[in-house]
């Protein structure tokens, strides 16, 4: 009998033992309660957590949980709940996953306040709750970004039907906050119709399998768009829909035909202008500030005698016949911060007389890169002065001799009338003697 009772006490412990070492090997901490409530022992992953955090005793834990733990003696129902609790000297909270559960009576030879009755099971699920809030938040930021996205975008499935659409879609297209049915066809709504037309991106997209994108006027909404389709492909490479981004360009339109109406009237403005500068008569010559000629007019090539391809490069005062002190008197008249502009008459080489005129180009930054010289040809002006003060002076030489003339002329006409006179006084004096004469005798 005692060799038996040995045995028995023999078995026991080696089950307790095998007990104990299953327990101690599992990763969550275990508290063993009695029916009081009583804590009778703890595993070693609850020692391992304690020791990090040694505010954190069973009594913290079993606190929180006497709602639970008390209905699962009257129940037996195993209870699952979520703690959080602040060990000492931190502000973060840690999230503990608490299961509560019936433990089969023990020995019978126990006592009562022995027993093993309730066996609370602790992990720690602070990252995994931590990673729940990331991905939670991660959802809603998306969630808010699609939202917020200006564009219309709508996620289909290969039949055509929107199944998830952004706020902007939603208010645009008028769809109804969970569309189901025929009611969600896509080109229902972006079109109108009652089946995709022949430009439908989405058609190309099913077929193809490739991102494609056009952009056309859509008189269902009124509004230019844009409509950009992208394939939806599963772990499995398999296309099982796609996403639909639609943008208004209606402004982008507007601004792209008034650039064209721009153009058209800058290419306009342009041409006249090339046309009005290559016929004047003035010669047109523009330099920069290196006094290199950059641009001028057919006049002024012709009026050297070069192509303008030749002349363009050349130094100004190599066609206008300057001094030096002329030159230098251009170059600071470019670094002026006035607009003035300077006048001078020049004679060519070949006798011909050129009025030219000298003004800057200033720019925003009021300084003169370029300077406009424009030249007119004045040698019939010039000879027409030279023959006018030649006639000028032939003239006043002619007045001068017929002043002179007049002098004489006069003197003469006085000296004629004295003699007159004198032969009047004459025949008057001969008229007496010939009448005394004839009296005597």
């Amino acid at each position: 009998m005692p060799e038996r009772f040995e045995e028995s006490l023999q078995e026991i412990k080696s089950a307790r033992t095998y007990a104990d070492s299953i327990l101690s090997s599992v990763p969550s901490g275990l508290i063993v309660l009695n029916h009081r409530l009583n804590i009778l022992s703890v595993n070693r992953a609850f020692g391992k957590l304690n020791e990090r955090f040694p505010s954190l005793s069973p009594e913290r834990f079993i606190e929180p949980l006497k709602k639970e733990i008390t209905a699962n003696l009257e129940t037996g129902e195993t209870l699952n709940r979520e703690i959080r609790l602040v060990p000492e000297g931190s502000e973060t909270p840690l999230v503990f996953s608490a299961t509560v559960s019936r433990i089969a009576s023990g020995a019978e030879d126990y006592y009562e306040e022995e027993k093993a009755s309730i066996l609370v099971t602790i992990n720690d699920i602070t990252e995994h709750e931590k990673m729940r809030e990331l991905v939670l938040q991660a959802k809603q930021d998306w969630e808010d970004t699609f939202n917020t996205i200006p564009d219309m975008i709508t996620i289909h499935d290969r039949d055509y039907n929107i199944i998830h659409a952004n706020r902007a879609a939603r208010e645009t297209l008028g769809l109804p906050l969970h569309p189901s049915g025929t009611m969600n066809k896509c080109y229902r709504y972006y079109h109108g119709a009652d089946a995709a037309p022949d430009n439908c991106p989405c058609s190309g997209c099913y077929k193809t399998g490739q991102p494609a994108t056009v952009e056309f006027f859509e008189p269902h909404l009124n509004r230019y768009i844009e409509i950009r389709s992208i394939p939806r492909i599963n772990s499995n490479n398999e296309m099982i829909g796609l996403i639909h981004i639609t943008r208004d360009i209606s402004l982008r339109k507007e601004i792209e035909e008034e650039h064209t109406r721009l153009l058209t009237a800058i290419t306009k403005a342009k041409i006249e202008w090339e046309m009005t500068f290559d016929s004047v008569m003035e010669f047109i010559v523009i330099i920069n500030k290196r006094l290199e000629i950059t641009r001028c007019n057919k006049s002024f090539a012709d009026f050297v005698g070069k192509p303008v391809d030749e002349i363009i490069g050349k130094m100004c005062y190599d066609f206008f016949p300057c001094a030096r002190e002329q030159v230098e008197e251009c170059t600071q008249h470019m670094d002026c911060s006035r607009q003035l502009s300077a006048k001078n008459e020049l004679k060519t080489d070949t006798g011909r007389w050129l009025y030219v005129s000298h003004r800057p180009i200033q720019d925003k930054d009021a300084t003169s890169p370029h300077s406009v010289i424009i030249a007119t040809e004045v040698t019939d002006l010039k000879n027409a002065q030279q023959k006018l003060r030649q006639s000028e002076e032939e003239l006043r030489q002619k007045v001068q001799d017929l002043e002179k003339f007049y002098d004489m002329a006069v003197g003469r006409e006085i000296r004629m009338k004295e003699l007159k006179k004198e032969i009047n006084k004459l025949h008057s004096e001969l008229a007496r003697y010939e009448e005394y004469r004839s009296v005597k005798q």
